[in-house]
């Protein structure tokens, strides 16, 4: 009889049938040389199942590869193409290779039950099989198939949701371009026209943070690179104050609307081996999180303490990092209670310290929070 008509298959597992009924949607695959054989074991099982048969290995090849089939019957003693030989030919053909395979024999030989099982059966059944015996496996194996099956679409879902999020984030970043180019010809037009002080000292300020900006677009492309280990930095030596500086004044601009303040008093000549734009989006990262973290009326300091052949960044914070993120604070899809985040912010920031040979660490309690990111120094 024809398999009972499936539903399509959903985008999303848990929106299937339960695994149960497609299991009794199934079809098996009776393969003797004996008729009789297949009569006893088509009569014990069609109530249950969609049954096809083959009275030789060739023909269930045939069969198998033409229609769909959820396990397969297999004898062994056949003439001309024994049950070996068919399971063999079946587990080397891409096709058929995912289907359970169940060897029936009169032979009970330990040999012949290592034999198939190293082939690829996943199953021995004696002759003459018990039908509650050989319905129980039958649908043991039909479980475990359909879930690997699940498990193996869920994954290809996975991977094809990933692939367009990155292209749905790379046409973000085309985007976000365009208008952020906008503010940068318009703050360098502002500075060749007469200017107050205070005023040019404001177009300079929009013009760097346009250009930074425009540069953190492009240093996202720069991640994946950093988890594959095929990013190279461009080491050079720079004022590690003067730049942290700068992030604060523009990380006090882009909150001004907040009323936590930002400490810093910048020390002279701190110099520090790295990537001054990578150095600039951690930083900046790792400010705004800080900020963003800290209860209203809080306050941000930031300072600098010198190591052996290294130096310490501390970002400290009111507030504690809740318990159940500390465990996985640095690490990929962290949890976090931040609305709208996606937990990439710390582990992005672990990325750019430990790609320019730095490190990062994280100390929480007693109502504070400090972040040490460690850099090397010439």
């Amino acid at each position: 009889p024809a398999a009972p008509a499936l539903l399509p298959e959903s985008n999303v597992i848990g929106l299937d049938a339960p695994i149960g009924e497609r299991v009794k949607k199934s079809t098996v695959l009776i393969v003797d040389d004996i008729p009789t054989n297949i009569e006893v074991l088509a009569g014990v099982l069609k109530d249950e199942y969609a049954i096809k048969v083959a009275i030789s290995g060739k023909k269930a090849l045939e069969i198998a590869d033409a229609f769909h089939i959820d396990l397969i019957l297999l004898d062994i003693m056949m003439p001309v193409m024994d049950g070996f030989e068919t399971c063999r030919q079946l587990k080397a053909n891409p096709k058929t290779a995912h289907i359970p395979i169940i060897f029936l024999s009169a032979r009970d030989g330990t040999e012949d039950v290592v034999a198939g099982l190293r082939l690829g059966a996943v199953d021995y059944v004696s002759k003459p099989a018990d039908p509650t015996i050989l319905k129980a496996r039958l649908s043991a194996h039909l479980l475990l198939a359909t879930a690997m099956q699940d498990v193996k679409r869920q994954n290809e879902l996975l991977i094809e949701n990933a692939r367009l999020r990155e292209d749905v984030e790379r046409m973000t970043r085309h985007d976000l371009k365009s208008p952020i180019a906008v503010a940068l010809h318009g703050s360098q037009a502002l500075l060749c026209s007469p200017l107050t002080p205070n005023q040019r000292e404001q177009a300079h300020m929009i013009e760097t943070a346009a250009e930074n900006a425009l540069e953190m677009i492009n240093r996202t492309l720069d991640v994946y690179k950093m988890e594959q280990g095929s990013y190279q930095p461009a080491l050079q030596v720079f004022d590690l104050s003067e730049m942290l500086a700068k992030v604060c004044q523009q990380v006090r601009l882009a909150f001004d609307s907040s009323d936590v303040t930002v400490s810093f008093e910048a020390p002279q000549d701190v110099t520090c081996l790295g990537e001054p734009l990578l150095c600039y989006s951690l930083f900046n990262n790792v400010l705004k999180n800080a900020i963003e973290a800290s209860p209203p009326g809080g306050r941000v300091t930031v300072n600098i303490a010198p190591g052996y052949g290294n130096l310490h960044v501390m970002i400290d914070n009111a507030g504690e990092v809740p318990p159940a993120a500390r465990e996985r604070f640095f690490e990929k899809y962290a949890p976090s209670d931040k609305i709208g985040g996606n937990g990439l912010g710390t582990y992005s920031i672990r990325l750019m310290a430990e790609v320019q040979g730095g490190s990062v660490g994280m100390d929480t309690g007693h109502g504070r929070t400090r972040l040490t990111i460690t850099l090397p120094c010439p």
